[in-house]
Formats: C-alpha cells, structure tokens, sequence
C-alpha cells in the first residue's frame, strides 16, 4: 500500500506543476500582448508628433518669408525717402544761396548809401559854419557887408547850385533805395514762399515718417499675433506630449502592477514547491528571471520614448529661439531714432515687444530645465539662448531669474503665498515664475508675478 500512496502524492504534485506553468504562460502571453499595444500606442505617437513637426515647420517657413519681405519693402521705401530728402534739400540749398547773394547785393547798397548820407551831412555841416560865419562877419564888420555880400552871394549861389545838384543825386539815390526796398518785399514775398515750401516739404516728411511708424507698428503687432499663435500651439503640443506620457505611465503601472502579481504568484508557486525536487525550483527561477526581464524590457522602451520626445520638444525650442532672435532687432533702438529737437524719456519707449519677448525665454528657459543635459539638442538650445540673452542685453533690457531665490518684501513683485511643511518656519523660497522681471537700463518696466513657499 506505501508504494501506491507515494505514486499518488507524486501524480498529484506533478499536475500541481503542470498547472502552475500553464498559468505562468498564460500571463506571459497577456504581457506580450499589452507590451504589443504600448508599441502601436507609441507609433501612432511618434507619427503624430511627426505632423505636428512638420506643420510647425511650414509656419515658422511661412512667418520667415513674410518677414523677408517686409524688411525689403521697408527698405525701398527708406531709400526712396532718403532719395526725395536728398533732392529736397538740394532745393532749399539753392534757394538759400541765392537769398544770400541778394541780401548781400542789398548790404552793399546801403553801405554806399550810407556813405552818401554821410557825405552830404558833412557837406550841411559846414554850409552852416559858413553861414554861422557869415552871422559873425555881419555883426563884427558892417562896413564890409557891402562889398562882400556879392561874393558871398555868388559863392552861396553857387554852393546852393552845389547843394541842389547834390540833393537830386541824392534824391535819385533815393528813388534808387526804393527801388531796392521794392526788391527786398519782393525777396521777402520769396522767403516767404520758401518757407511755405519748407513748411509743406516738413510737413510731407512727417506725413511719410508717421507713415512708416504705422507701417512698423502693424508689424510689431502682426508679429505679436504670430508669436502668441506659435506659443499657444507649443503649448498645446507640451499638454498633448503631457497626456501621452500620462497614459503611457498609467498603462506601465498596469503592467507593473501585473508583474508584481505574478511574482507574488511566483513566489507562492516557489513555496509551495520548494520541497519538490530540484527541477521545480529551476523552472521557477527561470520564470521569475523572464518576468524581470519582461519588466526591464518595458522599462528601457519607455525611457527611449521619453527621451526621444525631449529631444523633439528641445529641437522645436531651438526653432523658435531663432525665430524669436531675429525679432529682437525689431525693437525700438532710443539711440538711433533721438530727434535733436526732443529729449526721450523711458515712458516714451514702446517696450510691448520687448516684453513679449522676455516672457517666451523664460517659457523655452523653464522647458529646458526638463531636458536632459546629455543630448546635442540641448546643447543647441543652450547656445542659441545664450545669443538671445546677450542680444537681448545689448539692447538695454535684463530679465531677472527669481525662481529658487529667497523672496524679500522689496522686491518689485506680485507674490502668492502657500504654507509647506518642507521649508523651516518663517523660510520663504519663489517656486515658481508665472511672470517674468524685466529691467530696462536698470529700472524695472514689469512687474514679476510669482508664487513663494513659506515654511510653517
């Protein structure tokens, strides 16, 4: 009868083994197949990051060539309004010399009238000396009045033939001066008809300049619209990328949650035949080998995947660095545009895109601190931001870094304050930027706005 019985115990556990195997296959097989669908899952991902890619690249193409052709038609219309300047002021050159030469012709004129006058002042002068001498002789010498009174009155006579003459020279001097006061309202009508034409040609070219203020304006904001478009479509494509890595993390707990099942079964199926021979324990370690393996497997695909998705994301962040960088030139240069007449004041400086632009660098600035360090897209991003930070200094701005720096009640933010347990009490630490610093020549133009831990 012991025989039997050791027969039966032996069939028993040999079926118990048998089952156990079967089920571990079983497993197997449903592993396989989630494995099966995360690849299909991360395919028909890596296609649809594929045509975002490249619609991100036909706009960014598109928003090129616009902005291609802007700056050559802005150019055309300097040169030719560099053009009409240069002819306009050759017009007013020539109009002014020959101003010049006629006040100087009339300069000339009374000059010599001026001596003439003088001359004849002298002339009366004397005639009156004459005749206060004349006075003398009557009252000192009667006796000669006589005969003297002929040749006084023959010299008069012919001092007064004198004077007469000299008064009609004079007085065709002065028709002569009148005839020059007629030129000089004639000359004035003609200053005044070129003021007139300065005045219109003043006006034209503020007319032109207001023009192409207008004109740049609607660039500025034109390009304002593009970028917030282009950032809002990052936006999105970072919040999709989010949801992808969420659903791929969600179905990697799964599996792991599965594999930790089946060790568990595992280690019960290794319990339970830890008194079988020693074949049972080598076909249990060899299924909670393959079950790691299974595990490692998955865990190294989702690692690629993440990492292919940074590399992505940072080369699109790459893009639009660029992209931003060549707008930096755009902003208005206070040093290059100074009127001589007018003293510019920071209130009068449009900093709208300037702003715009500081708020997208600390955007791509917070996407880079998730990339890893040891890939050549980062690499490439790190260098385009450090020419777009130093382009961007060159122009007078400063984007101030607070995230991680301990906040003080002077400092020219908004602030948000959360309690945490993980600060010591009364520690307080800006965790997270929402708007950026900016400073231009060291005064502050915006106002940060952030969200600062306090220690309890």
């Amino acid at each position: 009868m012991k025989p039997y019985y050791i027969a039966m115990v032996t069939l028993v556990l040999i079926l118990c083994q048998f089952s156990t195997l079967s089920a571990e296959n079983s497993d197997s097989r449903d592993t396989h197949e989630k494995i099966q669908e995360l690849t299909q899952s991360m395919d028909e991902m890596a296609r649809r990051e594929a045509g975002l890619r490249d619609q991100q690249t036909s706009r960014i193409m598109r928003i090129e060539e616009d902005l291609a052709t802007l700056r050559q038609t802005i150019t055309e219309n300097l040169s030719e309004m560099e053009r009409r300047h240069s002819q306009e002021l050759t017009l007013i050159r020539e109009y002014l010399e020959i101003l010049n030469s006629e006040i100087d012709a009339i300069k000339n004129i009374a000059s010599l009238n001026q001596e003439q006058g003088s001359k004849l002042s002298s002339n009366l002068r004397r005639l009156e000396q004459e005749l206060d001498d004349f006075d003398s002789f009557k009252k000192d010498f009667p006796q000669k009045i006589q005969a003297q009174l002929e040749n006084s009155i023959n010299e008069l006579d012919q001092k007064i033939s004198e004077i007469s003459s000299r008064i009609q020279s004079q007085d065709s001097k002065i028709s002569t001066l009148e005839s020059i006061e007629g030129r000089i309202s004639e000359t004035s009508s003609d200053f005044s008809r070129l003021e007139d034409i300065t005045t219109q040609l003043s006006q034209k070219i503020e007319q032109i300049l207001e023009d192409q203020e207008k004109i740049i304006e609607q660039t500025q904001e034109n390009l304002r619209e593009k970028v917030t478009e282009l950032s809002l479509e990052i936006d999105s494509w970072d919040q999709d990328i989010m949801e992808s890595l969420n659903m791929s993390q969600e179905r990697i707990q799964i599996i792991e949650e599965t594999i930790r099942q089946k060790e568990q079964y595992i280690g019960i199926a290794i319990l339970g035949t830890g008194i079988l021979a020693f074949a049972g324990i080598i076909l249990g370690i060899l299924a909670f080998m393959k079950t790691k393996k299974s595990r490692n497997i998955t865990s190294q695909t989702m690692e690629e995947m993440r990492e292919k998705i940074s590399e992505q994301g940072a080369v699109i962040d790459t893009r639009l660095v660029e992209l931003l960088e060549k707008q930096i030139p755009l902003i208005p240069d206070p040093q290059k545009t100074r009127d001589a007449s007018t003293q510019d004041t920071d209130q009068s400086i449009d900093h709208s895109l300037a702003l715009i632009l500081g708020e997208e660098i600390l955007k791509v600035m917070k996407r880079k601190k998730e990339l890893s360090d040891d890939s050549q897209a980062f690499e490439q991003l790190k260098a385009s931001l450090r020419r777009m930070w130093a382009a961007f200094k060159e122009k007078g701005y400063e984007l101030i870094d607070l995230e991680n720096k301990p906040y003080h009640e002077d400092m020219e933010v908004q602030a948000e304050f959360f309690l945490t347990h993980e600060l010591l009490p009364g520690e307080q630490i800006i965790s997270k930027v929402i708007r950026p610093q900016i400073k231009y020549k060291g005064k502050t133009i915006q106002k940060g706005n952030v969200e600062v831990l306090v220690g309890e």
